[in-house]
């Protein structure tokens, strides 16, 4: 999980929240309209990526 932040505004949005699935080798790309708080981003993930269709066993999150 990534995210690109400060975008310029568009249709209200400013950042991207970026899921890279390795395993199954896709990603997801969710629009956000401002840079998310901890609690926020885990309400975001778990509203967008966690879904009956696609549960993953492990979530990898590399800070730098």
């Amino acid at each position: 999980m990534d995210f690109i932040i400060r975008l310029p505004k568009s249709k209200g949005y400013r950042s991207i929240m970026v899921v890279v699935d390795k395993f199954l080798m896709y990603a997801t790309f969710i629009v956000a309209p401002i840079e998310y708080t901890t609690k926020e981003t885990t309400r975001l993930f778990l509203k967008q990526v966690l879904t009956d269709e696609h549960a993953p066993m492990y979530v990898s999150l590399e800070a730098k």
